[in-house]
């Protein structure tokens, strides 16, 4: 049986990056957002499925992780993509700041599919956070909400 390739890469990859969305409610001082001529917008629903359906079906990647630029959270249908990629027998991970995380959106990602949340702690400090955080909550509030998770 010969190797499946795509020119010089070996099939599948373990792992593709998909940008369901660029909003970001951080503002991490590394992040090239401010420099982004992009307009905020969110994936059609549409163009992620035929994206999921060709990976499926090519048996292109072993791992999905939903995030590039923006907070995955902020997705509408993030739910849906995550049970529509499982429904693809493709697993799915999210990256996130942990800002909108609960127990219950974590119950969520859990009963829709995914299996691997990656908590991207880039302010661990009240000082970091003042640099990359939000102003939508508190540096306290953030700590704590993490720890709840």
């Amino acid at each position: 049986m010969s190797e499946k390739k795509i020119g010089a890469i070996s099939l599948p990859i373990n792992r593709l990056h998909i940008e369901l969305t660029n909003h970001c409610n951080f503002s991490c001082e590394f992040c090239p957002d401010l420099k982004m001529k992009r307009e905020r917008n969110f994936m059609d629903f549409e163009m992620l499925k035929n994206i999921l359906n060709e990976v499926a079906q090519e048996d292109i990647v072993r791992l999905i992780l939903f995030h590039v630029m923006g907070e995955p959270f902020l997705y509408p249908r993030l739910m849906e993509a995550i049970k529509y990629a499982a429904d693809k027998k493709i697993q799915t991970c999210i990256t996130t700041n942990g800002s909108l995380l609960t127990g219950k959106l974590v119950d969520e990602i859990i009963e829709a599919g995914s299996s691997r949340v990656i908590l991207s702690l880039q302010t661990p400090s009240a000082e970091s956070f003042k640099f990359r955080g939000t102003k939508s909550i508190s540096f306290d509030e953030y700590r704590e909400k993490i720890k709840e998770i």
